[in-house]
């Protein structure tokens, strides 16, 4: 009684370790399958990278084949059928996906269709296969066999079904018949029922599959059948566009009859750009005909007129040219024919320039700043373009009558532009073919000043003797700019001095005085040419601002030294209460202090200034002017110079000159006298 019991037990142990077995089998499939899931859906989906799935599936295709009769076998026997369901599913599923592409990309189905359609339709399948193999001729360059042909339209004629699809066929009877290109076998399948709508479901246009055979003949049979003439493509294309791109005429003249819109645009161009690259003279022609657009730019921005300039086609460069090649400006676009002149300018395509301006394309045709071509030149002032000077490139701009004196939106000249670029010869080119040097700007200004501002001295000398003001100014109603201003500004002594010479001066009633010391109080030399020539040193500007006030506060000792040389007064007060002691001592000029002393008997015993300087130069930090101002006498303790220390900005990041001036004041309440400064 006990034994059975005991073989039950032992029977459902091994019912249970088989299922296990089984179903730790097919987990092991499926991690393997799930593996390959993941590469697919992560993985490249195209290109050669994408081969690399093959490794994967290669895995989960090896373990599953060398798994699945063990783990079958085991869930079989383990008894436990219901609970195995989902076993014997998953390895149906895999298998069955795996013969159904097996059977997908062997074309096993298509195989089996084809003998099917062999019994069956053997006439529609020997019409297919005649079709394909004349095709196959024609399109390795051999003519149709005869036999075959003739053949295949007996059949058409005894009435066998063009319009049958044929199992693994990519094409239609009819796309086969244009791409022979024999308009009597297009005609004679039209005739009997072939639909000119359909030519396959992987194929494109019948038009465009004639077009290509070169036989116009065919396109024509096709379009009195109701081809569309407009039809697009995949990609986009019309048959307009694939007939220019072979050069071939009579199909496109047969196109063109039929209604075929030219204006029609691919991202590659239209029609009439394929046939102005092509160099098709007799193709552009019938297409500006009946009116093509031959002012089209390419998608890099080119005119057809400057491709056919610069492929040099000088019939279809007329043609365009006589048919309006240069597109309308819309508002704040810059016309393309300048673009053209500045592309054939800049990448060194100078006989395309020429050309283009032989051609009438006017070179004063303008960017969206207004600037023509010249301006454009002038204003970068290549010292070369591609090896070519910018000189050459001007003057062929002007012999073919640019103007010198087109004004731009900002109203800048040519002129202006090579005055701020510093090209001599073409300023010398401009002046002579007539550029105005006086013409100025809506504010005022003018290439001369323009010249001196940027101190070119060459254009300046050139301007002053071809009349232009050295007197005039801007316009504004502050800070006003004129040729005396530039030169100081640019630092050129001698261009300050050719300024003078030519009569330029300094207005005394206006703020010239202030302006023109302050910007060239660091160069010594400026400031004895504007001491010397014609301004009071001792008389303040229409701001109160005298000479030595202004070059002390914003030069060097030197320019203050040749002010006091020349007689300048260090007892002034300018605009602010700006007196030259305090802004002396607040600048640290030391060497220029015994100097305004020496000149000046009331800056002596003028006790009030000399606090003044002292506090300043305390402010300041002025380590040096404090030591000269106490070993002077000015009066000062230690307690006032940190009370004025402590509210100093400019010290508040300087212990070190804080600490050089509490020595100074310490050394004084120990000794009572300082050691002179040098």
């Amino acid at each position: 009684m006990t034994s059975n019991p005991t073989k039950r037990q032992k029977a459902s142990a091994r019912r249970l370790i088989l299922w296990k077995l089984a179903n730790a089998l097919t987990l092991i499939c499926l991690l393997a399958t799930g593996l390959l899931i993941l590469c697919y859906i992560l993985g490249p989906k195209s290109g050669m990278e994408a081969l690399a799935l093959i490794i994967p599936w290669m895995i989960a295709f090896v373990v599953n084949l060398l798994l699945v009769v063990p783990a079958v076998f085991c869930a079989a026997f383990s008894g436990f059928h219901i609970r195995n369901l989902w076993i014997y599913g998953y390895f149906a599923l895999f298998f069955f996906t795996h013969g159904a592409f097996f059977v997908s990309v062997n074309k096993i189905d298509v195989q089996l269709a084809r003998h099917y359609h062999n019994l069956v339709h053997p006439e529609e399948m020997a019409l297919s296969r005649d079709l394909r193999a004349m095709s196959i001729r024609v399109h390795s360059g051999q003519l149709p066999d005869a036999n075959r042909m003739n053949r295949t339209k007996e059949r058409i004629r005894s009435g066998v079904d063009a319009n049958r699809k044929i199992p693994g066929e990519p094409h239609a009877a009819l796309f086969y018949a244009c791409r022979i290109g024999d308009p009597e076998l297009v005609r004679l399948l039209i005739e009997h029922g072939v639909r000119i709508d359909d030519p396959g479901p992987h194929t494109a246009s019948l038009l465009k599959e004639a077009i290509r055979s070169g036989r116009p003949e065919v396109v024509a049979v096709l379009l009195e059948s109701g081809a569309d003439p407009n039809f697009k493509d995949h990609d986009g294309q019309t048959p307009l566009m694939i007939a220019t791109s072979g050069a071939d005429d009579r199909s496109v003249e047969v196109l063109l009859a039929a209604g075929a819109d030219p204006s029609v645009t691919h991202y590659s161009g239209s029609a009439l750009s394929r046939a102005v690259h092509a160099g098709e003279t007799g193709i552009v022609r019938l297409l500006l005909s009946v009116g093509a657009n031959p002012a089209e730019i390419s998608p890099t921005g080119k005119t057809l007129l400057y491709t056919a300039v610069e492929k040099n086609l000088p019939e279809i460069a007329a043609l365009l040219r006589s048919a309006g090649s240069v597109p309308e400006k819309s508002s704040g676009e810059a016309a393309s024919s300048s673009d053209d002149l500045y592309r054939a300018l800049t990448r060194g395509k100078f006989q395309t320039l020429q050309r283009l301006l032989a051609l009438g394309v006017p070179p004063d045709e303008r960017d969206a700043k207004g600037r023509t071509l010249l301006a454009r030149v002038c204003a970068n002032g290549y010292p070369s373009l591609h090896h070519m000077p910018a000189f050459h490139v001007a003057r062929i701009l002007v012999d073919s009558g640019a103007d010198v004196n087109a004004v731009d939106h900002h109203g800048l000249t040519p002129l202006m532009n090579t005055a701020g670029s510093g090209a001599l010869d073409i300023a010398a080119l401009l002046v002579t073919n007539g550029a105005r040097v006086d013409a100025a700007t809506e504010d005022g200004q003018t290439a001369l000043m323009i010249a001196a501002g940027k101190g070119h001295r060459d254009i300046t000398a050139l301007l002053l003797e071809a009349g232009a003001d050295p007197n005039a100014r801007t316009r504004r109603k502050m800070n006003n700019i004129y040729p005396l201003y530039g030169a100081v500004k640019s630092g050129d002594p001698d261009l300050l001095k050719m300024l003078f010479d030519a009569g330029a001066v300094i207005d005394e009633g206006g703020r010239d005085k202030g302006d023109l010391f302050q910007n060239g109080a660091g160069e010594p030399r400026i400031v004895r040419l504007l001491a010397i020539y014609g301004t009071a040193l001792n008389m303040p500007d229409s701001m109160n601002r005298y000479a030595l006030t202004q070059v002390l506060d914003y030069g060097r000792s030197e320019s203050a030294r040749v002010l006091l040389s020349l007689g300048a007064r260090p007892d002034i007060r300018a605009h602010g209460g700006k007196h030259p002691l305090v802004l002396a001592s607040a600048r640290g000029h030391v060497d220029i202090l015994p100097l305004l002393f020496d000149a000046s008997e009331s800056l002596r015993t003028d006790g009030n200034i000399q606090k003044r300087a002292l506090r300043s130069a305390i402010e300041r930090g002025q380590a040096g002017s404090v030591q000269y101002l106490l070993d002077r006498g000015v009066p000062g303790s230690l307690a006032e110079a940190e009370s004025i220390m402590k509210h100093s900005r400019d010290l508040r990041k300087s212990p070190e000159k804080k600490e050089a001036i509490r020595i100074l004041f310490r050394e004084k309440e120990k000794s009572g006298v300082l050691l002179m400064v040098p």
